[in-house]
Order: C-alpha cells, then sequence, then structure tokens
C-alpha cells in the first residue's frame, strides 16, 4: 500500500476527510489571482520572472506541483488548477 492510499484510509477512519485543508482561503486567493493573470493574457506563471507577480505566481504553481507529484494534493484542488491551466498543468509542455 502506497502512502497516498495509506493517507486517504487514515482520513476515512479518522473523518478527517470532513475537515478543510489548510489554508483554503490562500489557496482560493492565488487561484483567483492565477485566473486573473491568465485572463491578461499572462499565459502560465513562470517561477523565473523578472515581473514579481508572476515570478510570485509561478512559485506557488511549483509548489502546486510539488504537492501533486508526492500524490497529496487533494481532489479539489486539483479540480480548481484543472479548470483554470488545463488537465496538464502538472508538468506543462
Amino acid at each position: 500500500m502506497d502512502e497516498a492510499m495509506k493517507r486517504y484510509l487514515s482520513r476515512q477512519i479518522t473523518g478527517l476527510d470532513r475537515m478543510g485543508e489548510p489554508r483554503d482561503e490562500e489557496f482560493a486567493a492565488a487561484i483567483v489571482e492565477l485566473e486573473a493573470f491568465r485572463g491578461e493574457g499572462g499565459g502560465i506563471p513562470d517561477w523565473r520572472s523578472s515581473d514579481r507577480v508572476e515570478a510570485r505566481l509561478g512559485s506557488w504553481l511549483e509548489g502546486q506541483r510539488d504537492v501533486e507529484r508526492r500524490g497529496v494534493l487533494c481532489e479539489k484542488r486539483r479540480a480548481l488548477l484543472e479548470g483554470v491551466l488545463g488537465p496538464r498543468w502538472v508538468s506543462p509542455s
């Protein structure tokens, strides 16, 4: 059994899956900011950008990609990111 499955079963047994994810408000605010960035023709934010806003969003997005690669990003957050960036948001081309 992999770690992601252990966490999933643990949340099911303890009922912790009904609780909100940590920092839901910050995540929601970042999604709104990401949507605005994309709406302005910004594309995918790059953490290496010289633009402070883009670099901050890009850094946040890299963090979300890391969480997804580790298998611990909740489905709700994954769906929100896919809604803004598309299904290939984890490994952009």
